[in-house]
């Protein structure tokens, strides 16, 4: 009864949620940038016990397999001729990225809708434009902890290599000049104010301008080593409003390379001197504690 009991005082610390329902849906893809291996994410993961960690804190889980992007059918219609102006044509594979972010975006507009906690599993962190989006449809005002060593805010004007995955929160905050074949869906918008970026430390030069000139909060892994992260996430919490008086719902993305890659190595995107795995940890309760 008292392991019951624990289980149960952990949920009831979400104010946003009061179901103990929690969702789960995997993305299994890799067209987000050149190398193979992050379609497998979400299934390490549960081999990994993801799921018997959940029930033990007491979550109802329900697991909705996986959406795989090689599975979906894409419509083969090229954009008209006299519309070609009007779209981006460089970022690779966008039809099927597209396709596979619309069909998230439905998944956890449905889950959340009906109060449930919305946890996606990936490897590429691209799909985040359907987890926000989708969340955003239930929550206007979401507030974004993004956790990475990247800042995935290029535009396809200043993307080196054309891979999306470098670009869903550019996109997400309405930076994209042009229309994208796959996201004609997308007609939500995430507002700058509502994000954060935790552990930053490889960042393409346009992308920092682009940052910086849109007023874009972040702490860089240099802050985090200089303050630590037990004031940085106070800090955090402190510009988005999560320390007021109401309910606030928030969304925490993981990139795994924000981890110093000697803890992962199994990362694509190696950056050095990321954060620790206590570092990592202690990000999760933060925002739930407010």
């Amino acid at each position: 009864l008292g392991d019951v009991y624990k289980r149960q005082k952990y949920i009831k610390t979400f104010k946003t949620i009061t179901s103990d329902k929690l969702e789960v849906i995997g993305v299994s893809v890799k067209e987000g940038q050149d190398l193979t291996g992050t379609e497998l994410g979400p299934e390490a993961l549960r081999q990994a016990g993801l799921m018997k960690v959940l029930e033990d804190l007491g979550w109802n889980v329900v697991d909705h397999g996986n959406i795989v992007s090689q599975e979906l059918a894409l419509t083969g219609d090229e954009i008209p001729a006299s519309e070609i102006e009007k779209y981006y044509t460089t970022l690779k594979h966008a039809d099927l990225l597209g396709k596979t972010c619309q069909s998230l975006h439905n998944k956890v507009k449905e889950f959340s809708s009906r109060n449930s906690f919305s946890l996606v599993l990936g490897g590429d962190h691209g799909i985040a434009t359907g987890t926000i989006s989708g969340l955003i449809e239930t929550y206007p005002d979401l507030k974004i902890i993004w956790v990475d060593a990247h800042g995935d805010c290029n535009i396809p004007e200043s993307s080196p290599s054309g891979n999306y995955h470098g670009m869903p929160v550019a996109h997400l905050l309405g930076w994209f000049k042009k229309q994208v074949k796959g996201f004609e869906w997308l007609t939500t918008k995430l507002k700058p104010e509502n994000i954060v970026f935790i552990g930053l430390r490889d960042i393409d030069e346009d992308e920092k301008d682009l940052l910086n000139n849109n007023k874009i909060k972040y702490f860089s892994i240099h802050e985090i080593d200089k303050y630590g992260i037990g004031e940085i996430m106070e800090n955090t919490i402190k510009y988005l409003g999560l320390d007021k008086e109401g309910q606030h719902a928030v969304h925490l993305s993981y990139d795994i390379d924000a981890v110093d890659h000697s803890h992962v190595p199994g990362t694509g995107t190696r950056a050095r001197g990321g954060l620790s795995y206590s570092c990592l940890l202690y990000t999760s309760p933060s925002p739930r504690d407010s």
